[in-house]
C-alpha cells in the first residue's frame, strides 16, 4: 500500500496533517492516521482522529456504526454488525486503572539549549507538566532533552510523577542539536514494540540547530524525517518559540505528518493554549478494530463506516481507501 497524505485545518492558526496508508476519502468526518492488519487477531485496525464536532468524543454515536467492505472490483460484503467491531477513543481512559492498557505511545524531545534564561525554562516546565496532566492515563512516555547532544533519555513508561520529574530535571544548556534529537527520537519510537498502533512525538524547541553531526544537513534531515514519519505512521507535533526557530524547516518536518505552531515568545498562555490544542487532539483519537472477514487482504479496496437509518438503509459516516 502507497501512503497517501491528508491535510486538515483544525483552526484559523492550526494545520494538522498526517500520513495514512490510503487514498482520499469522500466524507471527512475522520482522518486517518494509520491502517495495519492483525494477523494474530484477524481484524483490521485504523486508528483516526475526529475531524467533526458530531464524531468528537463526547458526540459521536458509537452505538449505531456499522462496517462494510468493498474490494477493487467494487463488490461490497455483508455488513458487519456493530456487536463484532471494537471502538475506542483514547479520551475515554481517564478512570481509575485506565493505566492498566496502552493504546498510544510517544516520546516529548524537549530543548535545553543556553538560549533559554532560567526564567524560559521554569514557565515550559510548568507548561509541559501541565500537558502530562491532561494526557488521557492508557499511554508510555519518554522524555528526551538535548543541548548539543542528548543530555536525558527515560525509558518508555506509564508513572507521570517521574515522567514530570524528568522534564523539570535541569541541565547546563550549550548549542542545539535539533537535527539529531528529532532523528533518535524517531529511531526510539520505530524501535519500541509493535503492539502499540498510536505513536507520535511532541517537540519543543527556541532556536536553530548548530550543533548536530549525523544530521548536521538540512538537505539529509529533511527527508529522514518524513520518510520514517509515512512510513510508520509516526505524526509529529512541534511548538517552535521566538524569531530564533527555523519555522520553514519546522513546517517541512510536519507539513504532510503532524502539526507546527509558532509561539512568538515564553507567553505563559500562547504556550498553553498550543500544547493544549495538541492534548485534545490526542484525546479525539478513535481506535476501530474490525473482523477480518469477507474478502482477502490484498483485494480490500474502502472500508466504510456506516450508519442505520430507522428504514433498514445506511448512510456513509466515512469512507476509508485502503487499496491502490
Amino acid at each position: 500500500m502507497k501512503p497517501l497524505i491528508i491535510s486538515l485545518i483544525i483552526a484559523v492558526t492550526f494545520t494538522f496533517s498526517f500520513s495514512a496508508n490510503a487514498k482520499n476519502a469522500g466524507y471527512y468526518n475522520f482522518q486517518m492516521i494509520g491502517f495495519y492488519y492483525s494477523k494474530k487477531t484477524n481484524e483490521y485496525i485504523i486508528v483516526a482522529h475526529s475531524t467533526d464536532m458530531t464524531t468528537s468524543r463526547l458526540s459521536f454515536d458509537r452505538d449505531n456504526v456499522h462496517v462494510l467492505l468493498e474490494t477493487k472490483d467494487g463488490k461490497r460484503g455483508t455488513l458487519i454488525d456493530r456487536n463484532d467491531i471494537t471502538i475506542v477513543s483514547i479520551g475515554d481512559f481517564i478512570y481509575k486503572g485506565a493505566e492498566k492498557h496502552t493504546l498510544f505511545r510517544f516520546n516529548m524531545v524537549i530543548d535545553n539549549s543556553g538560549s533559554i534564561d532560567n526564567k524560559s525554562v521554569a514557565v515550559i516546565e510548568n507548561i509541559l507538566t501541565s500537558f502530562m496532566q491532561k494526557i488521557p492515563l492508557a499511554f508510555e512516555a519518554q522524555i528526551i532533552k538535548f543541548s548539543e547532544k542528548i543530555q536525558l533519555k527515560s525509558g518508555f513508561i506509564k508513572d507521570k510523577n517521574k515522567l514530570t520529574g524528568h522534564i523539570n530535571k535541569r541541565f547546563d544548556g550549550g548549542k542545539t542539536s535539533l537535527h539529531d534529537s528529532i532523528a533518535f527520537g524517531l529511531d526510539e519510537l520505530k524501535s519500541s514494540s509493535d503492539n502499540v498502533y498510536f505513536k507520535f512525538m511532541v517537540v519543543f524547541t527556541d532556536g536553530c540547530d548548530n550543533s548536530s553531526k549525523k544530521y548536521k544537513d538540512p538537505n539529509k534531515f529533511i527527508p529522514k524525517v518524513q520518510n520514517d514519519c509515512k512510513k510508520n505512521n509516526i505524526p509529529i507535533f512541534v511548538v517552535g518559540v521566538t524569531d530564533n526557530v527555523n519555522q520553514s524547516l519546522l513546517k517541512q518536518i510536519t507539513q504532510n505528518i503532524g502539526l507546527y505552531e509558532h509561539v512568538n515568545n515564553f507567553n505563559h498562555i500562547d504556550l498553553n493554549e498550543a500544547f493544549t490544542t495538541i492534548a485534545n487532539l490526542i484525546s479525539d483519537t478513535f481506535i476501530f478494530k474490525i473482523p477480518a472477514v469477507g474478502p482477502a487482504f490484498n483485494d480490500l479496496q474502502v472500508i466504510y463506516l456506516v450508519k442505520k437509518k430507522l428504514s433498514g438503509k445506511t448512510a456513509t459516516i466515512q469512507d476509508f481507501v485502503i487499496g491502490n
